[in-house]
């Protein structure tokens, strides 16, 4: 799946792409989890909020830069 064929999608079709990529980290943020996926070539953040169960925002991109929040999260294996 390319960054555009996941943009097209409905919400829930995005939240389910997402959460079968790889799980790579997730942060805290402004009272929400922030969970990070890879899928194919690209990233999702899934802005999770556990008072209300929900996911709250999606969030694609390609960009390594925008990586840096997750950075001191990921533990690389030899």
């Amino acid at each position: 799946m390319t960054l555009e064929e996941f943009n097209s999608l409905s919400p829930k079709e995005k939240e389910i792409a997402a959460m079968s990529g790889n799980f790579i980290a997730d942060r805290r943020e402004a009272g929400l989890t922030i969970a990070l996926y890879g899928v194919d070539r690209f990233y999702v953040e899934l802005w999770y909020d556990s008072a209300t169960n929900e996911i709250t925002m999606l969030h694609s991109f390609q960009s390594l830069k925008k990586l840096a929040p997750y950075l001191d999260r990921v533990k690389f294996e030899l």
